[in-house]
């Protein structure tokens, strides 16, 4: 689906931002009702609770940035702001999100149409990440039948050659770009017994472009269909509703982005240098682009490295590393050396295996949250309209 063209001519200065989050605590005299008054009350807690969430992200010492935990963490708190944002755009919390009486258009509507159709390329991406954990879970299944022929008591010939046999097929997998993960054209449901309710007319649309990943769809261009037109809002644009447009239009981006850099996806091209970085002057901004930039730096160093390119996720990264090792004992080393390097794969599976089923389960519901949350909007906006139009008959 194409991007929304829209190009922004005058920005937003920098300092602009902070004016707009301060009215109420600086008790700048404007004329406005109390229920403009509440508006910026909720967009205030908005933008401080999504700058909270990201602070305790960029703060977490218990898990490594991108490891499987810290991406259910990322997924928990993006879920939140999922939430909340929701609350801004329906009816009755904030009042302008609604055309006026006798205006043809809301001057928000364009902006929450682009947010809307990042959300559809949002499940596009949700669906290629799935995609990398089913191979992230062959190349579990691989380890495995490694460790299992490494930890028989007597190793003989027979069980070097099959272990060999599986840790060449990882290597192979993991040193070719994560297998450029194109074997499967389905997500979220088996392959050809898609149930789709007749009702659903709206859902089935979304399912129909989101659960098939074609081997030309590529990461890199979805990305840049998603941060079109993503620019913080200008003068004439920067009420309320505009400010927390482009910050979940943000966090959706990110959250998007540090998935496909942690897990194996085709074609990320150069996904790392081409985020847009926003105004430092909002509340979340600092975080955030602390994490983006401990994100790229890893991306680098794994760029630099002479060992493939599937992802930097840390669990895989340790199963790659404990493969190719192994691969090289296995070559001309003693039966003891094998073993313990045996055992050090055994536990990296353990651990890889416990964290992924929940990840992947995790990815399902923000999938099917996105579209719940997408409809919602949809259908409140949709019903603001129609009585705008008769109240204006």
């Amino acid at each position: 689906m194409p991007a929304t063209e829209y190009q922004s001519s005058s920005h937003v200065p920098l300092g602009f931002f902070g004016s707009i989050l301060s009215i109420r605590r600086n008790h700048v005299v404007i004329a406005v009702d109390s229920s403009h008054e509440q508006e910026l009350h909720d967009l205030d807690i908005f933008q401080r609770n999504v700058a909270d969430r990201f602070l305790r992200l960029s703060l977490d010492e218990k898990s490594q940035v991108l490891s499987l935990p810290w991406l259910q963490s990322l997924l928990n708190e993006f879920l939140l702001c999922l939430e909340e944002f929701k609350t801004l755009l329906i009816p009755g919390h904030l009042t302008f999100a609604a055309a006026p009486t006798g205006a043809r258009v809301s001057p928000h509507d364009r902006l929450v149409a682009e947010l809307l159709e990042r959300a559809v390329k949002a499940l596009d991406v949700c669906n290629a990440v799935s995609n990398g954990v089913d191979s992230i879970l062959h190349c579990h299944r691989q380890a495995q039948i490694a460790v299992s022929a490494l930890e028989h008591k007597l190793l003989g010939e027979a069980h070097l050659r099959r272990a060999k046999r599986a840790l060449t097929s990882l290597v192979a997998w993991l040193d070719e770009e994560g297998g450029r993960v194109t074997d499967r054209n389905w997500s979220f449901g088996r392959k050809h017994t898609v149930a789709v309710s007749p009702v659903a007319g709206k859902e089935r649309h979304f399912r129909s472009l989101s659960w098939s990943v074609s081997r030309t769809w590529s990461a890199a261009k979805q990305f840049q269909a998603m941060t079109a037109n993503l620019f913080p809002p200008r003068v004439a644009e920067a009420g309320t509703l505009s400010l927390a447009i482009y910050t979940m239009s943000t966090v959706l981006v990110f959250v998007m982005w540090a998935l496909v850099a942690a897990i194996p996806c085709q074609d990320r091209g150069t996904m790392a240098l081409n985020f847009p970085i926003p105004p430092r002057q909002l509340p979340w901004a600092g975080p955030l682009i602390a994490l983006h930039e401990q994100i790229v730096e890893e991306w680098r160093k794994k760029e630099k490295s002479s060992r493939g390119g599937a992802g930097l996720l840390p669990e895989l990264q340790r199963l790659e590393r404990c493969s190719h090792g192994l691969l090289d004992l296995a070559l001309n080393s003693s039966e003891e050396e094998i073993k313990t390097q045996a055992h050090e794969l055994a536990d990296t599976c353990s651990k890889l295996e416990e964290g992924l089923i929940p990840f992947q389960r995790r990815i399902r519901e923000v999938f099917h949250r996105i579209i719940q949350n997408r409809t919602e909007v949809l259908d409140c906006l949709g019903e603001a309209v129609r009585s705008s139009s008769m109240s204006g008959v």
